[in-house]
């Protein structure tokens, strides 16, 4: 891969890994911040705040790693970096 090349490979790929990271503190900061307004509500008898931040962040950031894997295999292939196995 030529030097050029790679400089567009690079930004797209930061680009990207920036969003990921944006997302996940987003999730995180959001569940964070109004966890103790969600605790008054329940949901199969825990509170909601715990379960925002035990249950259904972890289950946001797994998706957005998949989606996170699946642009960057998109992005390798666009560059000619794509592995086979």
């Amino acid at each position: 891969m030529d030097m050029e090349r790679f400089k567009v490979y690079w930004r797209e790929t930061c680009f990207i890994a920036g969003w990921v990271v944006f997302l996940v503190f987003l999730v995180l900061g959001s569940g964070l911040a109004f966890s103790s307004w969600l605790d008054h509500l329940e949901l199969f008898g825990f509170p909601l705040g715990v379960l925002m931040l035990g249950i259904v962040s972890v289950i946001i950031v797994i998706a957005v790693m998949f989606w996170f894997v699946g642009v960057q295999n998109h992005i390798d292939q666009i560059h000619g970096a794509d592995e086979d196995l």
